[in-house]
């Protein structure tokens, strides 16, 4: 289940990959974020990348072997794995409010893939209705309102249609507090830095 601090490393990992060419500064993004309790950024990586397909621990099961500080072709297998990542996330992890706004904007979505570029996203906000979030290259809806009656944490499903006839199911993780009435003014929780080490190729 995805969620701020995921977003926040993949979009990390892919920046730094791409010698800080693509994608964005996870840092900077920071600074668009909704700053109101009742609101939260939808952030959305969509992209394909290739890895050496190369197996440290047991090189027959990849397709290289490491010699003198260089690699060379073992097999007939690919020398490269083509790899794609598909996440959809809440941009905060709590909110306070009966009702929240998810807000969609293109700030906060990275597509960077030739074959697997996004048709439509259709959502689920925890209350088994679906709403159609994007469709040709816009967000048909930009700002969803929705209506919880209990605290507590909320999984969304995020549904994406790719182009080329594919599907495939993603989920974040918020949790949302229900206030009544006469209840005081509560301070959401701040979530600390942390430390990311980039595990990610990345084939431009």
């Amino acid at each position: 289940i995805a969620s701020k601090k995921l977003f926040e490393q993949a979009l990390h990992e892919l920046f730094r990959a791409s010698n800080k060419e693509k994608f964005a500064n996870y840092k900077e993004l920071r600074k668009k974020y909704e700053t109101s309790e009742r609101k939260v950024n939808i952030g959305i990586i969509n992209t394909s990348f290739q890895e050496l397909n190369y197996n440290n621990e047991n090189e027959s099961k990849g397709a290289l072997t490491l010699k003198n500080k260089k690699f060379e072709k073992l097999n007939n297998k690919p020398a490269f794995k083509d790899n794609h990542t598909l996440i959809i996330a809440p941009l905060k992890e709590y909110l306070v409010g009966k009702t929240v706004s998810f807000i969609f904007d293109k700030n906060f979505m990275f597509e960077e893939t030739s074959n697997k570029k996004i048709a439509s996203i259709v959502a689920d906000f925890g209350n088994n209705k679906e709403h159609i979030i994007y469709k040709n290259s816009l967000f048909i809806n930009k700002k969803i309102d929705i209506t919880y009656n209990e605290s507590g944490y909320k999984t969304i499903a995020f549904t994406a249609f790719f182009e080329d006839g594919s599907s495939q199911t993603t989920k974040g993780k918020l949790h949302i507090k229900v206030r009544s009435a006469n209840m005081s003014r509560i301070i959401n929780p701040l979530v600390e830095d942390f430390t990311i080490t980039s595990t990610i190729p990345f084939q431009g």
